[in-house]
């Protein structure tokens, strides 16, 4: 079927030459291509973020030891540790825990000022914490 309208491909702008009145690629491949371009916009924030997490939780899990550990801030900062990234959030009495997947860090200053992170392991009464974001909100 030859088409007598002026139909351009969206990927490549060839004229369509054949197909259905309403076909917006002269190729499955062009299809493919124009597709993925924009699959790629879409979900390059979330790729980044992504690999950030990755990045934090591979970071947490080299210095974390059975139990708990102390670490010194810097040692983090050093490796690139991103602190606005995380999955979780935790608070006891005392502290925020910030955690990324199952390993987390309440952000703690030791007797002389050093700043450090407590790294822990999730637990499992800690799935009875509900975190309300609305709670402080006037």
């Amino acid at each position: 079927m030859n088409s007598s309208n002026n139909r351009l491909c969206k990927e490549c702008n060839q004229p369509i030459l054949y197909g259905r009145k309403d076909r917006k690629f002269c190729s499955a491949e062009c299809k493919s291509a124009y597709h993925n371009k924009n699959y790629q916009i879409k979900f390059r924030n979330k790729a980044i973020h992504e690999k950030i997490i990755q990045n934090n939780y591979h970071i947490l899990k080299s210095f974390f030891k059975e139990g708990k550990t102390v670490i010194r801030k810097s040692s983090f900062d050093e490796l690139n540790f991103e602190f606005n990234y995380f999955t979780t959030i935790y608070r006891s009495k005392k502290s925020i825990y910030f955690f990324v997947y199952d390993i987390g860090y309440a952000p703690i200053i030791d007797h002389n000022g050093i700043r450090k992170l407590l790294i822990v392991e999730y637990q499992e009464y800690m799935k009875t914490y509900r975190f309300d974001a609305w709670r402080n909100i006037k």
